[in-house]
């Protein structure tokens, strides 16, 4: 154990000795020499260009215009759009115009217009009522054909004017006429058949 006592102090003191001669060993810098100052010649000036401002516009008055002379205006009313009669103000117009209607499908707009409806129902539910029928296709279609072919039949109207009946040379499905009703100066399609 002596031993190994004796190499730990041996080591020790030769890490010492390693140390301070490490530190030791660096060589000092050198002192600094004098060295004459070389004059240096100032760089050339450089020739700096300066620009004008650009000139500022110059405000040119618009020319004088003399006023226009007074002018009167008048104001006319415009002309009304000329109002088309109500297809309903007679018969033969009154057909064409339900047959215009019923061809577009809008079967609630033809009731409206040219049917008599229930005074508590509306034309929408007066057309419902009739939709649940299973003939409503052929109702629709008897009431087109026996209308487009009273548009080539001269009506018979009666004593007052206000019925116009279409009688057919020979049926239309099934049907003999057509009848037509005025009311409060408008046509209304009243029944088909007798």
């Amino acid at each position: 154990m002596n031993f190994a006592r004796g190499l730990v102090t041996l080591s020790i003191a030769l890490a010492i000795c390693l140390a301070w001669w490490l530190f030791r060993a660096q060589p000092e810098p050198p002192a600094p020499v004098a060295v004459a100052a070389t004059p240096v010649a100032a760089p050339a000036p450089t020739p700096v260009i300066v620009q004008a401002p650009p000139p500022q516009p110059v405000q040119v008055e618009a020319p004088v215009v003399p006023p226009a002379p007074p002018q009167q205006v008048v104001l006319e009313p415009a002309p009304a759009a000329p109002t088309l009669p109500d297809p309903r103000s007679a018969p033969d117009t009154a057909l064409n115009d339900f047959l215009r209607i019923v061809d577009t499908g809008d079967y609630a707009t033809a009731a409206e217009t040219y049917a008599q409806i229930p005074p508590n129902m509306t034309a929408a539910q007066f057309v419902a009522a009739l939709q649940q029928s299973p003939n409503f296709p052929q109702l629709v279609q008897m009431v087109t054909d026996t209308t487009r072919a009273a548009q080539g039949v001269t009506p018979v109207f009666n004593d007052t004017g206000d019925i116009a009946v279409y009688n057919f040379q020979t049926p239309v499905d099934g049907q003999n006429s057509i009848r037509w009703r005025k009311i409060n100066g408008q046509w209304f399609l009243d029944a088909i058949g007798n």
